[in-house]
C-alpha cells in the first residue's frame, strides 16, 4: 500500500470519526469541502487496496 492510501485511509477514518462525534461542519462550503473529500479518499481507498490485492 503506497503513502497516498494510506494517507486516504486515515483521513476517511478521521473524517468519519468526526460524522459519528457529530463534529462535521453542517452547512456552507466547508460541508462540501468535507463531504467532497471524504468522498475522494474513500474512492482513492478502496481503488489502492484493490490494485494492490
Amino acid at each position: 500500500m503506497n503513502s497516498l492510501v494510506a494517507a486516504s485511509a486515515l483521513f476517511l477514518a478521521g473524517g468519519l470519526s468526526a460524522v459519528t462525534m457529530g463534529a462535521a461542519p453542517l452547512q456552507g462550503v466547508l460541508n462540501d469541502f468535507f463531504w467532497a473529500g471524504l468522498a475522494l479518499s474513500g474512492f482513492l481507498a478502496i481503488v489502492g487496496l484493490e490494485a494492490a490485492s
